[in-house]
């Protein structure tokens, strides 16, 4: 004889049948939640703004290091198509001037500032690449040595330009690191006239 109930195919399909339910509400549940943007098409619509390029996460203790190190990989080709959307797909006059910002940190503004500044300075311009994140200072750690005289000490008219001024170790560009003082509470951007700085060092660098 053969029980009659539960039947072991009923089961199993019913089982089946709340498995699909719980994953699909876990899916809709993450999606309701999830408030990161997931595609290039999905940035474009809740910017408004085109997206000029997009940079793989790699594995690397230094991944700036790739555009120099390994210039053919994935990376470097997507840091050549950022510098290429920057200085060569634009309208208007090529920008001397290029300034990198995000919402949040750990988004990969040292990384990819880094790399495109190296990649430009391989390339045969005179590049400088210049550290303002006055409270991570990530940039400057990539020199691989503490310096006394950097950006605050430059704006505030207590060192010489070429005080300031130091090779990057991988490549031909040159950064104005930030030393390791403290700045305190002062808002070191807004009570100075950075313009005059801007403009003198554009006679020094492309």
């Amino acid at each position: 004889l053969s029980p009659t109930w539960p039947s072991w195919l009923l089961a199993l399909a019913a089982a089946a049948a709340l498995a699909a339910i719980a994953s699909a509400a876990a899916i809709g549940l993450r999606e309701f939640f999830e408030r990161g943007v997931r595609s290039v098409q999905e940035a474009e619509v809740t910017t408004g703004l085109p997206v000029i390029a997009t940079i793989p996460r790699i594995a690397q203790a230094d991944p700036a290091a790739y555009v120099v190190k390994r210039p053919l990989s994935d990376f470097a080709e997507a840091i050549r198509n950022l510098r290429t959307s920057i200085f060569v797909t634009g309208n208007g006059p090529v920008p001397r001037i290029v300034a990198m910002m995000s919402a949040m940190p750990q988004e990969g503004k040292t990384i990819t500032t880094l790399a495109l500044g190296r990649q430009c300075a391989e390339s045969g311009a005179r590049v400088l690449i210049i550290d303002a994140d006055l409270r991570r200072r990530s940039l400057s750690a990539h020199l691989g040595r503490s310096v006394r005289q950097g950006l605050v000490e430059l704006v505030e008219g207590q060192a010489l330009l070429e005080n300031c001024l130091h090779s990057d170790p991988l490549s031909a560009a040159t950064i104005l690191p930030l030393s390791g003082a403290e700045t305190g509470s002062k808002d070191l951007f807004f009570a100075h006239d950075l313009a005059r700085l801007f403009e003198r060092l554009r006679h020094h660098f492309d």
